[in-house]
């Protein structure tokens, strides 16, 4: 009960709700009563009323005491008030300072003492009374009030406002039906204090506020500094205000507030947000017209509200952190204009928005972004919203929509991510459409782009201009998603893309380092030009440094790109990505590379399978053309496809390669494998490796690991190669059916050497392809490996021949390789172990034919050679070696040797360098004139062998030569001289074939020189002179066909002189005789070759016959009166002098011949 009218018929006071205890609403409070036709449609007040009820509650109270205190005194009107507060269950206290018929002062307190829910420190009421009002009106009429310092408790719950003890009433009074009176011509409040508790704390604020008639005129409302913490976080709000005065027909409302620092609570991922330094204005004029004047009140409770509307508000903020994201420098916005309606059924907005927002910088894990602008300020704005339900005949009616179009701008200074950078770019979309619904959305567009630089790695475009249009659906709108969530969505896109400066720095450190690896590099001259050379390629067409000058400046086109994606939440998105113009890619430095569609097939799709082709060209560039087919994603995610490629380079050290490969390709988790379909051919016309290749060709074939394998950015192809052969015309040398496996693969990064192998050489056969054979056919088989720090390798080298394998099955040398991958310094180390000769068992002859005309049979002894080569990268290679010949016996077509020895020390193998005075000895040598002690002092100088001493004992004396050079090379002559000094000469004639029909007596001293041309001996100006008195003796049958001239002395009397024919045979016979019994005097002899190859002895010989019995010539003088002297031989009377000139001929060629064919013969070699 509360007395606020009275009625001549009536009590002095009328019931104004039920008993707060009765009812069932909360808290005790009374049930809200359903609405009732009859009404004016008004909901009931909520919210930004509420404070004014209480006020109005608490200002009726005041009336009704004015009234008592005509009829009582004050007092009497307080306890009256207060008693009724307490049957509301509200402590009060009431003090009245002034009251009378039209005023009344005062203070009040709602609320226990303690914590009191409303204080009115000071009011000041002007009202007037009609106390004979009946029919319901009010018995006063509130025409101002004042009121000073107010001072307000409440608590905002997730239920609503709380009004603490004041809830029930409250309650009471929205729950009953209107009051008719008017409203106050006048309230005024200042320096109001408001205390709302929330769960983030107490906020306190003071203000003031006047209306007019019942309608807001002016709102001041300020925040102070207050620090809250609740169940989503925590912070100041620093400062804040509200501002609100009516204009006209409008509400013009300003606000302002700051926060210094705000900290979210983690959200379920465990994401912090962090804000410092919040600002927010807002400025607008909103609709706010007398309810009197609208066009049709009834038509909606919002219709005052009817208008045009303009908002602008800014948010800034200094930096604002959540999760892995963080931006700087935020600053937004936004405005609208736009013409408000409320209907009966419909809401409608239609105006235009303006939208400018900036950032300093947005960080989001790896990716940063700097000087981010986003400008819409020119967009058309719609929104729609209908109560109406949707019928089959109209199912789009009902429901809220909202239409956005017009151009929009987007800027970035700076984008860099995950190795991606794009700066200086921009969007002007100069048109976009944007359509919202319930669960649809819709939007097209149409624009271009630009990007002053785009990096990716070691890629980047400048001066970037793109096309861009298409259009988009979404099943997620105004209110969520569609059915399940499902938010498919789909979108189709245009565009264009080109670039007048690309640039490509991927190559440039391997190019430089390659580039300065081949400079240094010197290539020898050819040791034969017989095929000519093939030519080495140029540096600059190398495919690294060639591919790495394209790569410096190009320009890029791709034109008519067509993308489709589509998707939905929970699944991944589907694309497809196509083009019917070829995209290509042209260097500054010349040629083009392409990429060509293949008719209806995509480029790219997460469905269809694509097909495209490339092609590289250009000169000094390699040659590739290269084709994709059947490309796609699997089930599993992985894309895979057909690949067939041919290519033809230049990779120094290699020239002139090609390649031809087809197979499929794999790319899954980081990984991509290629697999071949069948063995690849390669070759090429020269490779520089250890010396000039020529003409190499091999078959790559696949393994059981594909040929190439990508993860993680390394590397690694794997496979054998078969058939491989090569020319080695600088070593006259050829190698064919050469087999084995490979294994090559990058090295971890930051390595010396970016990449490793492992070679496995089943089997090589090398061939010696010189006019004269040096070596017989031999098979290598062995290991190459290398990593980041070095390369090492092994390779063994056996006979190809079967039948000596079986008779030698081992190695006959090892051949160890060792290079620093850093430096590529290395060596080669080659050893023949201890080679051991049987006759049962390997023979120099296995080795090598040239051994033919020294060794041939029952070789035995053993051999051993170790060589080294060292090499560096810019320096000149150097060898050295060592050869030790160890007690060797062998026969051959010079006869059979015995204990063969040496001890050859080689500064240089190629070439065969040595110091002076290497030793190589033969104990014994069995030919035509057996030898022993044969030594020679020799040093190999390159293209030839200085003989600086060599001798050799026969049975008559030592025979030498003087110092000579042997040159190496086929076809060239030898010179030299064979020397004797006091050489028992009949020793040895007696020690060869001679010995039956000559004996000689006496010593010797000659020099013969000679030149050896092939197997042909000449000698010219050979001396030979008796080294004193001596004897010689020939039988007449070793001199047939011999020429001589000379005399005999006689002391026999003197005969008629014969005929001539007559006298020649005595003086042949006279001189047979003489030769076969004659000791000289002086001896001398002249040596030279003639014509035909035979051989001319000159010998002039001074001395007596001295037969061992003495003789007498005697004759018959019949047989002289005959004439018949000289048909009978006459004896060469003792002491006969003898002045004799001896012509010999010899034919040497074809006693050489004979005499090598002889000594073949016994040696088995024919």
């Amino acid at each position: 009960m509360f007395p606020v009218r009275t009625s001549t018929l009536g009590t002095f006071s009328r019931v104004v709700s039920g008993d707060a205890k009765a009812g069932g609403g909360e808290k005790g409070r009374p049930a809200k009563k359903a609405k009732k036709g009859g009404g004016n449609g008004r909901p009931p007040k909520s919210g930004a009323g509420k404070a004014g009820q209480i006020i109005g509650l608490t200002l009726c109270g005041v009336a009704a005491i004015g009234v008592a205190a005509v009829v009582a005194r004050k007092e009497i009107a307080r306890e009256i008030a207060q008693g009724w507060l307490r049957s509301q269950q509200i402590d009060s206290e009431l003090k009245i300072g002034r009251l009378g018929l039209d005023h009344a002062e005062g203070s009040i307190r709602l609320g226990k003492a303690t914590s009191p829910d409303v204080i009115l420190n000071d009011f000041r009421i002007d009202y007037d009374l009609n106390l004979f009002a009946g029919q319901g009106k009010p018995m006063a009429r509130f025409k101002r009030i004042h009121l000073t310092k107010p001072e307000i408790a409440l608590a905002l719950t997730a239920k609503g406002l709380d009004f603490g003890s004041l809830d029930p009433l409250i309650q009471s009074i929205l729950s009953s039906p209107s009051n008719k009176g008017e409203a106050p011509g006048e309230v005024l409040i200042e320096n109001a204090v408001v205390r709302l508790k929330t769960d983030y704390g107490t906020i306190n604020a003071t203000g003031r506020v006047q209306m007019q008639a019942g309608r807001l005129q002016a709102l001041n409302l300020n925040i102070p500094s207050t620090r809250l913490s609740g169940p989503l976080g925590e912070g100041t709000l620093s400062d804040g205000f509200i501002k609100a005065r009516s204009v006209g027909d409008g509400l013009k409302v300003e606000g302002k507030f700051v926060a210094d620092a705000w900290e979210m609570k983690p959200d379920k991922a465990g994401a912090v947000t962090r804000l410092k330094g919040v600002r927010l204005e807002l400025t607008s004029n909103l609709p706010y017209r007398q309810l009197e004047q609208a066009a049709n009140l009834k038509a909606s409770p919002l219709a005052e509200f009817s208008g045009p509307l303009e908002t602008h508000m800014k948010v800034a903020a200094d930096e604002l952190n959540t999760g892995d994201t963080a931006l700087k420098g935020v600053t937004a916005d936004a405005s609208i204009l736009a013409a408000l309606s409320f209907e009966r059924d419909e809401t409608r907005l239609e105006g235009q928005s303006r939208f400018q927002g900036r950032a300093q910088s947005v960080t989001q894990g790896a990716m940063f972004g700097r000087d981010v602008y986003l400008d819409a300020s020119s967009l058309n704005l719609s929104f729609a919203h209908s109560s109406k339900t949707p019928t089959a005949e109209n199912p789009d009616q009902g429901g809220a929509h909202v239409w956005i179009d017009g151009p929009l701008q987007a800027r970035i200074g700076l984008y860099r991510q995950d190795g991606i950078e794009v700066s200086n770019a921009r969007a002007d979309l100069e048109k976009v459409a944007l359509h919202m619904a319930g669960t649809e959305s819709d939007i097209s567009f149409k624009g271009s782009a630009y990007a002053g630089r785009m990096v990716a790695a070691d890629l980047s475009l400048d001066r970037v201009n793109m096309t861009v249009s298409g259009n988009a659906r979404a099943e997620t709108g105004l209110n969520g998603a569609a059915e399940n969530d499902a938010s498919a969505w789909t979108a189709a896109i245009k565009t264009s893309l080109n670039s007048r400066h690309g640039s490509y720095k991927g190559l440039d450190e391997m190019a430089q380092m390659r580039r300065k690896d081949l400079q240094a590099v010197v290539y020898p001259d050819p040791v034969n030009t017989d095929p000519p050379p093939v030519p080495v390629a140029p540096i600059k067409s190398d495919a690294v440094l060639a591919l790495q000058a394209a790569a410096q400046a190009f320009s890029l086109e791709a034109n008519d790109i067509s993308i489709k994606l589509d998707g939905a939440a929970g699944k991944p998105a589907a694309f497809d990505v196509r083009t019917k113009t070829p995209i290509t890619v042209t260097p500054a430095s010349g040629g083009k590379l392409t990429l060509t569609p293949d008719g209806a097939r995509p480029l790219i799709a997460s469905a269809d399978r694509a097909a495209f082709g490339v092609k590289l060209e250009g000169e000094d560039l390699p040659e590739v053309n290269a084709f994709l087919s059947d490309m796609g994603f699997g089930a599993s995610g992985e894309l895979s496809g057909k690949l067939a490629a041919d290519a033809k380079f230049n990779f120094a050290p290699v020239t002139s390669a090609e390649t031809k490969a087809t197979g499929r390709f794999t790319v899954a988790g980081g990984r991509t494998h290629f697999v071949l379909d069948d063995c690849m051919p390669f070759s090429a016309a020269r490779a520089d490796i250890g010396g000039r290749l020529e003409g190499l060709t091999a078959s790559i074939c696949a393994t059981e690991a594909p040929i190439l394998t990508l993860e993680n950015g390394q590397w690694q192809s794997a496979g054998a190669f078969d058939e491989l052969k090569l020319n080695a015309p600088d070593y006259e040398a050829r190698v064919t059916n050469a087999k084995g496996r490979f294994n090559a693969f990058s090295t971890k990064s930051g390595a010396a050497n970016g990449a490793g192998f492992r070679i496995t050489v089943a089997a090589a056969e090398a061939h010696d392809t010189a006019a004269k054979t040096r070596f017989n056919p031999v098979t290598l088989a062995g290991k190459l490996d290398q990593d980041a720090v070095r390369m090492t390798g092994r390779l063994g080298v056996k006979p190809l021949n079967p039948v000596v394998r079986e008779r030698a099955p081992g190695d006959l040398a090892r051949i160890d390789i060792v290079q620093d991958a850093r430096s590529d310094d290395g060596y080669a180390l080659i050893s023949t172990g201890d080679m051991v000769f049987a006759p049962d068992g390997l023979q120099p002859i296995d080795l090598t034919p040239q051994v033919a005309t020294v060794a041939t049979k029952n070789v035995t002894g053993s051999a051993t050679f170790d060589g080294r080569f060292d090499w560096s990268r810019t320096g000149t290679p150097t060898s050295q070696g060592r050869l030790r010949l160890n007690d060797i016996d062998f026969e051959g077509p010079l006869g059979k040797a015995q204990d063969l020895r040496g001890d050859v020390e080689f500064t240089s193998l190629s070439p065969l360098m040595t110091p002076p005075g290497q030793i190589i000895s033969v104990a014994s040598l069995t030919t035509a004139v057996p030898l022993t002690d044969i030594n020679t002092s020799v040093q190999f100088l390159g293209d030839h062998l200085s003989l600086a001493a060599a001798t050799a004992m026969s049975p008559g004396g030592q025979f030498g030569l003087e110092p000579m050079d042997v040159p190496l090379a086929e076809n060239v002559p030898i010179k030299g001289a064979l020397t004797f000094s006091e050489l028992d000469f009949g020793k040895i004639i007696a020690a060869t074939d001679l010995g039956r029909d000559m004996k000689f007596e006496g010593t010797v001293t000659g020099r013969m020189p000679f030149e050896i041309n092939g197997n042909r001996v000449h000698f010219a100006q050979g001396e030979l002179k008796g080294d004193g008195p001596g004897r010689l003796s020939i039988q007449r049958a070793a001199l047939q066909g011999v020429a001589s001239s000379g005399g005999v002395t006689t002391d026999a009397p003197q005969e008629v002189a014969p005929s001539p024919a007559d006298a020649s045979k005595v003086v042949e016979g006279m001189a047979y005789q003489a030769l076969e019994n004659m000791a000289y005097s002086d001896m001398s002899a002249t040596i030279n070759s003639l014509e035909n190859g035979r051989l001319g002895f000159n010998f002039k010989i001074k001395g007596r016959y001295d037969p061992p019995k003495k003789q007498e010539a005697r004759v018959s003088y019949a047989d002289v009166l005959r004439g018949r002297l000289f048909d009978k031989p006459i004896n060469l009377p003792s002491d006969t002098g003898v002045d004799l000139n001896l012509d010999m001929t010899l034919n040497l060629d074809q006693v050489l011949d004979d005499l090598m064919a002889f000594e073949a013969q016994k040696a088995g070699l024919k």
